[in-house]
């Protein structure tokens, strides 16, 4: 016997991935997109963590994050991608 709640919880993971398919637009977090942005203002990990009130340490982080997620080789390759894929301006 199906549980109805079990059914009704794949019903609804099958429409939320048609309706909102993961992207690399949703999938970097606030805090990564913000240092990608500054990132592509041409800001140093010390200017970001400054900014930001982080550790460069932290900043690091958060680009080698991005970069995983946007399958980017380095910091530049990162920004690139996410201009053209238009999560950044």
């Amino acid at each position: 016997m199906n549980n109805p709640d079990f059914l009704m919880q794949k019903n609804n993971e099958k429409l939320s991935k048609r309706i909102y398919p993961i992207t690399p637009a949703n999938r970097l977090s606030t805090r990564e997109l913000k240092v990608i942005e500054f990132a592509a203002q041409g800001l140093d990990n010390n200017e970001i963590a400054e900014i930001l009130y982080i550790s460069s340490h932290t900043v690091k982080a958060h680009i080698a994050s991005a970069m995983r997620k946007l399958s980017a080789n380095n910091r530049t390759n990162a920004v690139y991608k996410a201009v053209k894929l238009h999560i950044i301006e």
